[in-house]
């Protein structure tokens, strides 16, 4: 881990967001990063090294909000809140961020995937759709099979995914 990767995790937090159980903002964990960056990196780079994820980091308080107009008697009728410590927070942060260049550099992820990848959106996903269309409706037979399953994540059989 780099000053820079914590750097930009820290100035990507968006302050006045719920802390966790610890009630500890992402303002105060931005100050003392300004304060003593050296600290910041050597506390984050033993954790990543010792492969270290403090059990009080992990602690989550879970509650649920009732979607505006849905029954109260239905599960799918609430959305799941977690509050998590937000030195947790920026650790997850730093982890994804790391694995996201691992992934990257070992091209692991097809360049196709536009779900959860930074600079990838559903805007551009269209955008290359569209453009494909266009490309290949001149010279080739086209077919487009689109799929919209409800609750996916929810329903997804995951053993056959690992």
């Amino acid at each position: 881990m780099v000053l820079e990767d914590i750097e930009m995790v820290t100035n990507a937090l968006i302050c006045g967001k719920a802390p966790g159980f610890d009630r500890i903002d992402f303002r105060m964990w931005r100050a003392v990063f300004i304060h003593d960056r050296e600290f910041i990196l050597d506390l984050i780079n033993i954790c990543f090294k010792f492969n270290y994820f403090p059990e009080h980091l992990r602690n989550t308080r879970v509650f649920f909000l009732l979607k505006d107009g849905k029954y109260p008697g239905l599960c799918i009728s609430y959305w799941p809140v977690c509050l998590v410590p937000t030195s947790g927070k920026i650790t997850e942060r730093l982890f994804l961020l790391q694995l996201n260049k691992w992934l990257d550099r070992n091209n692991i992820i097809h360049h196709n995937q536009y779900g959860f990848r930074e600079g990838k959106s559903c805007d551009l996903a269209i955008h290359d759709l569209i453009e494909t269309i266009k490309i290949r409706m001149a010279s080739e037979h086209l077919a487009l099979v689109s799929l919209d399953i409800k609750s996916a994540f929810d329903t997804m059989y995951w053993p056959v995914l690992f």
